[in-house]
């Protein structure tokens, strides 16, 4: 909260820019990267089929001021991350389209949403990332950064 708080400082607040800030986190943890109430706006991210989005609207809307909480899926996972050895993750184009198509329905037109990722693409030379896992340890991602995009070029 310490590196929100530092930005918010550094690049002023919503009243003075214009600009709306948000954090974006599942909503498992989503308290835990955002300030409360009207500081800034927290949106959530989730992947076709992970849980119920209307649970995950419910936990954005706690945590932000009354009235002031569209909802908002600001990363809707097309795909994921895949590590080396591990078999790739994919979703359906008909499972996604039809999830979409229920989200941009629900709440009476007002859900948005951001795929991501939307366009693919490749980053080579070791830049790929990893995770650590403390039964699994070291997790090196696969050098491409489509998670299962709906376009690749």
């Amino acid at each position: 909260r310490a590196l929100l708080r530092m930005a918010e400082a550094r690049f002023g607040r919503e009243a003075e820019t214009g600009a709306i800030y948000f954090t974006t986190d599942p909503p498992g943890v989503a308290a835990r990267g955002t300030l409360p109430g009207a500081e800034v706006f927290t949106a959530v991210d989730f992947g076709v089929g992970w849980f119920d989005p209307e649970w995950a609207f419910g936990v954005q809307r706690s945590l932000n001021a009354p009235g002031r909480s569209p909802p908002f899926c600001a990363e809707l996972y097309t795909g994921w991350l895949v590590h080396w050895g591990e078999r790739m993750a994919n979703t359906s184009a008909r499972a996604l389209a039809s999830f979409v198509d229920a989200l941009l329905g629900s709440h009476g037109g007002a859900t948005s949403l951001s795929l991501y990722m939307a366009h693919g693409g490749t980053n080579h030379a070791g830049w790929a990332g990893a995770n650590l896992d403390g039964a699994r340890g070291y997790l090196p991602h696969v050098t491409s950064y489509d998670y299962d995009a709906t376009h690749r070029g």
